[in-house]
């Protein structure tokens, strides 16, 4: 309970059970190779510990990777609260590092009917179905994250060329996304007749995305764009 209270965890009965469980493991092993004080461990110590979770069945058997690392985060927290706490001089689990994961797929993918369904959600008879239209459009055509459509500027999207230049993605790279003729023939509509009434004469926003005040589209309205096409759909 005093390890969680000091770094902050959540107390219910499971998660501290959870952790005196896998630290009582790793007691156990420590007590088999002559160490009793916890001030006396070294990474090595704690590297042979990683090693022999991994070669050690589980009732369910072989050890996965996320039991594996939620062990290492047991061992991890205790020695970070135990140095912060100056009971011992050096954390010896700062360079443990813990197992690579296989990155999941997503489950829950759309179909491309539903897609399709999504994508026409937006009511076109009226200037904010049509914005909201594009956004859809581009983040199915382009694999766009929110942040990178919303930063999206006039001046990056190309309707003759069906590119769209990211100048701020993940990590600060820069790169060109491709879109199909459907999205750009929403995208041509909104520039042309759309996007100047939305502006109000607002000629310095560069934004391509705007609200009904004619300012840069935030990320709560355009989650809520998204939310409201997919209930639609």
């Amino acid at each position: 309970v005093a390890l969680a209270q000091g770094l902050g965890l959540s107390h219910a009965p499971n998660t501290v059970a959870g952790y005196v469980y896998r630290l009582r493991k790793l007691f156990t092993f420590l007590r088999a190779r002559g160490i009793g004080d916890v001030g006396r461990v070294s990474t090595a110590d704690l590297q042979a510990f990683r090693e022999h979770l991994a070669e050690t069945p589980t009732e369910h058997g072989p050890p996965t990777p996320g039991h594996l690392n939620n062990a290492l985060k047991a061992v991890k927290a205790m020695y970070r609260w135990l140095y912060e706490s100056d009971v011992i001089a050096h954390d010896p689990a700062r360079r443990l590092r813990f197992v690579r994961e296989p990155r999941r797929l997503p489950r829950t993918i759309l179909s491309a009917a539903e897609a399709v369904k999504m994508c026409e959600a937006p009511d076109m008879g009226s200037a904010l179905g049509v914005r909201d239209r594009v956004a859809i459009e581009i983040l199915y055509a382009t694999g766009l994250r929110r942040a990178e459509l919303l930063a999206l500027d006039m001046g990056d999207v190309s309707v003759d060329d069906l590119v769209v230049r990211v100048r701020r993605g993940k990590g600060g790279k820069g790169r060109m996304a491709p879109f199909g003729r459907p999205a750009a023939t929403v995208l041509d509509k909104y520039l042309r007749w759309v996007r100047p009434e939305l502006v109000h004469g607002r000629l310095k926003e560069e934004a391509l995305l705007v609200s009904y005040s004619g300012r840069r589209l935030d990320r709560l309205t355009l989650g809520e764009i998204v939310a409201s096409a997919a209930r639609a759909a």
